[in-house]
């Protein structure tokens, strides 16, 4: 397996300095997901908090 660069992101852009991808999340069924604990620690995430959603499309080659 290919060793992971930890200063590159995996969906950004790399001009995109503004960003860095935490996490890549899949939506199940229902339309839910879960946030890490971490990442809701780290954002101060709390019940009811509203997020912003962003789609990612994968150019396909």
């Amino acid at each position: 397996m290919a060793k992971k660069d930890e200063n590159k992101s995996c969906c950004a852009p790399a001009n995109m300095g503004c960003c860095k991808v935490e996490s890549v999340k899949t939506v199940n069924e229902r339309g839910q997901t879960v946030l890490p604990k971490e990442s809701k620690e780290i954002g101060k995430i709390h019940a009811g908090d509203k997020l912003a959603m962003d789609k990612y499309k994968e150019e396909t080659e």
